[in-house]
Formats: structure tokens, sequence, C-alpha cells
């Protein structure tokens, strides 16, 4: 009797402790990141990336009420030197679809708060159910570097009720601090070729400049000339031959010099921002105007650009090379029917005819133009013209250098002789020729002509 008695005693007991548990039921939450572990690890986030993280909500439920799953921060994201970022770098979202029952909250990307957020209510019943969300960090909203540290809040409480179950998240990230600068030529990493053949903005004279990871700081960058371009006699070109200006390239920050510039001794600011990101582009070209009196030759020079962030900064040095060519081109302009004089009668005016004549020279070399007449002023039987009824008078233009030989009407000698010589630099001239022939009595009436040769050679 005492062993039965023992027994129906023990029974007693365990059935008073286990059914008050099965009363109460089980509400509970689970969360894991996809990835793995139990802490959610962004890793190492740049300035131009924007990542993303899935968890995974796992709910256990057998009691049989309706229940809601809620979300917030806990403890602000902090790196090592206590620093705060805001919450707008952090978004959230749960994917549609990924639940079996019950309703999904905030399928759109939000800011994640301190206050709760609703995620998901479940059905009715309050059946046990299972959703996944999203964490996206944009790294170009970050204006803080370091290691990040923070804490994700999860509720899960019945509706009208006052129990519930909380976990904790870890979420870590860490945000790099280095600006990235690239700073090169469009044919030449570290050089600017400029070249008179080449057209305005061509490939060759073109500097781009972007960079990234800049952490809302004060960016500057710089033009500044080291060494202005000379050829080997030590001799500058004019300051006005080379032009630069900025050029847009969906640049986001304040882009100056966007007008045309003449090549600048001292530094020149072309960029100032506080963006994360940007790029844009200095162009080279030449003034047309200026480089016609510029003389030919290979010019080098240093320029350099400098990144200023706050108190730092980046040097890139560049080779500048102008290059132009020689020239030394005569140009010759008859008119009509060439130095002929049609129809002429003893007793006719003079007749007058005109040649232009064009020299273009960047040699920087005095020079002289010669004429050699072929032959002598013919009729179309041959007969010829007395020389003192045939003369030559050269004309020059106002602002033209240099001198002609004939400033008044003169007889013209078969033959070699100048017409033209420049001034000692060699400058590029225009002016006129005229020939005129003069009737005189007894002469054959008819057409004269002659051949006059010109060339272009140095004195």
């Amino acid at each position: 009797m005492k062993n039965n008695n023992f027994f129906n005693a023990t029974l007693t007991i365990f059935i008073l402790l286990i059914t008050p548990l099965s009363a109460e039921g089980v509400l509970r939450l689970n969360v894991n990141p996809l990835s793995g572990g139990n802490n959610l690890r962004f890793g190492r986030i740049n300035s131009t990336a924007e990542i993303n993280e899935e968890v995974k909500i796992r709910i256990t439920s057998t009691d049989g009420k309706a229940y809601q799953v809620f979300q917030r921060i806990e403890e602000p994201f902090l790196n090592e030197k206590q620093i705060r970022l805001e919450t707008n770098i952090f978004k959230t979202y749960t994917i549609s679809g990924s639940n079996s029952s019950g309703s999904l909250y905030l399928q759109q990307p939000e800011n994640i708060g301190y206050a709760d957020q609703l995620l998901y209510s479940s059905s009715s019943n309050g059946e046990g159910d299972s959703f996944t969300i999203v964490y996206a960090i944009d790294g170009s909203k970050v204006r803080s570097v370091g290691s990040f540290l923070g804490k994700i809040l999860y509720t899960i409480r019945p509706i009208g009720g006052t129990a519930q179950d909380t976990v904790f998240l870890n979420v870590s990230f860490e945000i790099s601090g280095k600006l990235k600068v690239t700073v090169v030529g469009s044919m030449f990493r570290d050089k600017v070729l400029l070249n008179p053949k080449y057209d305005y903005g061509t490939e060759k004279s073109v500097v781009q400049i972007n960079f990234e990871g800049n952490r809302g700081q004060n960016i500057k960058i710089f033009q500044e000339i080291e060494i202005f371009p000379h050829n080997e006699l030590l001799e500058e070109v004019n300051q006005d031959v080379i032009q630069f200006q900025t050029s847009d390239i969906e640049t986001k920050g304040k882009l100056l010099q966007q007008n045309l510039l003449s090549l600048q001794r001292e530094q020149v600011l072309l960029y100032t921002a506080q963006t994360n990101a940007d790029i844009f582009r200095i162009i080279f070209s030449l003034n047309k105007k200026k480089l016609e009196k510029q003389k030919a030759g290979r010019y080098k020079g240093k320029l350099k650009y400098i990144v200023e962030v706050d108190n730092s900064r980046q040097i890139f040095p560049f080779d500048f090379e102008l290059e132009i060519e020689p020239v030394f081109d005569l140009q010759v302009n008859f008119p009509p029917g060439g130095v002929s004089f049609p129809k002429l009668l003893p007793m006719s005016p003079p007749q007058i005819r005109e040649v232009e004549v064009f020299v273009k020279s960047n040699m920087y070399k005095p020079y002289v133009i010669m004429q050699k007449i072929i032959s002598p002023l013919v009729d179309v039987k041959g007969k010829e013209i007395q020389k003192e009824y045939f003369s030559i008078k050269g004309f020059l233009e106002k602002g033209n250098p240099g001198k002609v030989a004939f400033t008044e009407f003169t007889p013209i000698d078969q033959g070699d002789s100048g017409i033209y010589f420049s001034d000692n630099k060699g400058s590029s001239a225009r002016f006129k020729i005229m020939y005129r022939l003069r009737p005189f009595p007894g002469m054959e009436a008819g057409d004269y002509t002659t051949n006059i040769i010109y060339s272009l050679g140095e004195k």
C-alpha cells in the first residue's frame, strides 16, 4: 500500500507542473540574417555604393491569438569616436510575398527610426509565419567614416494583450574614408598636347578630373602653371595663344571658368563642392588670331592640378606641350586673264592690272619676295613694248609691316627683282602690285601680255 500511494502522489505533482505551460502557448520570434550568423554585417561601404542585406524573421505561435511584429532602432549607429550617423542613410522594407499568411506592411523603402514600425499582422487565428525584410545603406549619404555598430529591436505582441517577446539584432558596417581622385589626359595620361592642326576640343587637348569617396567635406580643385611653356631658346609662348575652359559632364558641384580664359600663370580655382563624387573636364584650345603671330617651334611647360580637402591636398603634375609647325607660304591672286592688256590702241588711256600678294610666315626670319619677268611685254605678233611704257608700283596695305620696293610707277626690267622686303621678324604681310601699260603714238594696236613668276625666300 505504501508503494501505490507514493506512485499516485508523484503522478499528481507531474500533472500540476506541465498543465500551466500547455495553457499559456508559445509566441516567439527568431531573427536571422540570410548571409549567416547572428549579426547583420554589411562589411565595407564606399561612397558610391548602396548595400542591401536581407533578414529572415520567423514567428512561432501556438496560442491562437492574433499578433503583430514591430521593429525600431534600439541603439544608434556609432563609430569608434562615438559619432552618430543620421538615420536617413538606413532604409528598410519587407519583401512582398515572402509571408504565407497574415499581412505585410512597410513594403516601400522607408527610413528606420527610433519609434516602432509595424512590419506584420497575423491572421485572426494567430498562426505562425515567416517573412523577409531588407535593409539598405546608401554610402553616398554617409558624412562620417569609421566602423559603426548599432542595434535593432524586434517586438512581437498579441493584439489586445500585454505579453510580448523581443529579439535584438546587432548591425555593423565600415565606412571607408579614402578620397579617390583621378586626373588623366585624353591621349596621354599626364600630358597635354596642343597643335594647330587639331580642332578645338579634340581628344588631345582635354584633361578629365573625377573623384569619389568625399564624405561631405569641402573640396576645391585648382590649376596652376609651374613652368610657362617655352621653346629651346627659353622664349615663352604668348600668353593669349593658349586658352582653356571647364566643361560640364553632368557635374554636381560648382564649376568655374566655363568661359574661355587665357592660360594663367597664377593658381586658378576650377571647381568647388561638398558632393561625394563628381566629374568634369578642362578643354584646352588655341586662339587662332594670336597664333598667326606666334613663332614656330615646340614649347614645353609644366602644370599641376591641386585637390584640396579641408587641410589635406593631393597634387597631380602634368607636362604641357605646344607644337607649332613652320608656316612659310606665298599666295598670289592674279586678275582675270592674268597680267594682260587687251584691245590696246595708241591713243587709249593707260591700263592697270592689280595682283594681290599674301605671305604667311611664323619662322621669325626676314624674307624677300622676288618677281621674275620671263619675257618682255609683247603682242600676238611678238611685237615688244618699249620698257619705259610698262611700269610697276607696290602698295602696302595699312597695318602691314615691311616695305615694297616701288612706291611710284617705275619701268620694269626683264629678269629678277625684289618687290617686297619683310621686317626683321619676318611677319606675315599683305600687299598689292600694280602693273601699268601706257599706250604711245606709233604702237601696234592689239592685245599685250607677259609671264611673271613670284618667289618667296629668306634674306
